[in-house]
Order: C-alpha cells, then structure tokens, then sequence
C-alpha cells in the first residue's frame, strides 16, 4: 500500500472514530426515559416498564393537552394509565446524580375535586400530597404535568411511590 493510501485510510478511520465520539454516549447511565403508564410503546415513550403493583386502564376520550407547554406526549400516552399502589423503580441512573422526574397526569375517571387525591415521593421525598388532578387541571380529561428535581439513590435508581388517599393513585406517563 503506498504511504499516501495509508493517510488517506487514517485519516478516513479518525473521521468515523470522531463522529461516533460525538454521537454515541459515553454509557446508557442517565440516558432519559420516558414511559407510557399502562401502554404500549408510542413515540419517545416506551411500553410500561419498571413498575410493582397498579392495574392499567385506557380511555378513548379526548384529552386538552393545552395545559402542557413543551414536550407534549403522544394522545396515546394521555389515553392510558396505571393506577393503585404502585412504585416505579427507573434503573441506570449515575449514583447521586441530578434527574429530573417529569410525571403526566389526565383525570378522566372522577367527575368533581376532591374524589381523588393521593401522594407521591421520589426516593423517599415526599414531592406531590393530597394530589388532586381534577383540581389541578381544573377539570376531567385535561393533561396536566409536574416536574421535579431528584437525586439517584445509591444504587443508581430513582424510586417513584405512589399512595392511595382518597381512591387510587394513577399516573399516565414519566420522564426521567
């Protein structure tokens, strides 16, 4: 091979070995997921997965997604649910490192404030008690998120509980 076909190789070679440095991660740990509670994978989010305990319910009600600002999820995520006691344990996060945990919530079941209300913590925190969606989103079938900060517990998972009050607890979709 002459000396110039070899540069040439070289050089091509770098060229590819930089491109994937820039697109490939360095580790799948604090990749973001987003889930579909109580569905099948739709969009960014994937099917339901991570989960202990809950039940699943799908609607086909509209949902006014005008309460959203950015990131709005697929109608298919809004449309299903998980509900009950029921902790999701969301894996391959950095130990101690900051996440943000962003939760999507539609009412689309209780019919007035205050017939349902529940609490959720991450890791232990309590982030969200006595939760109304109903009369956070100011009525039925009207998607509503919250977004909090967290910290990766020591084993690099973030743990998302959430506790019947006032009939069950349900979420829709996360993002972490």
């Amino acid at each position: 091979m002459s000396k110039r076909r070899l540069v040439k190789l070289l050089l091509s070679c770098a060229v590819v070995v930089a491109a994937l440095a820039v697109v490939t991660p360095a580790s799948a740990a604090d990749a973001t997921v987003s889930i579909n509670s109580g569905g099948s994978a739709t969009g960014s989010f994937t099917a339901d997965q991570y989960f202990s305990g809950g039940s699943t319910y799908t609607t086909t009600n509209t949902i006014d997604t005008s309460q959203i600002t950015s990131n709005v999820p697929p109608a298919a995520v809004l449309q299903t649910e998980r509900y009950g006691a029921m902790t999701y344990t969301i894996p391959n996060r950095t130990a101690g490192s900051a996440q943000t945990v962003t939760l999507y919530f539609v009412e689309s079941y209780v019919t007035a404030a205050g017939q349902r209300l529940f609490s959720v913590s991450i890791n232990g925190t309590s982030v969200l008690s006595s939760f109304d969606i109903y009369s956070a989103a100011g009525g039925q079938n009207r998607a509503i998120a919250r977004t909090f900060s967290a910290t990766a517990n020591s084993s690099g998972q973030v743990m998302i509980q959430f506790t019947a009050q006032t009939e069950n607890p349900k979420v829709n979709g996360i993002t972490v």
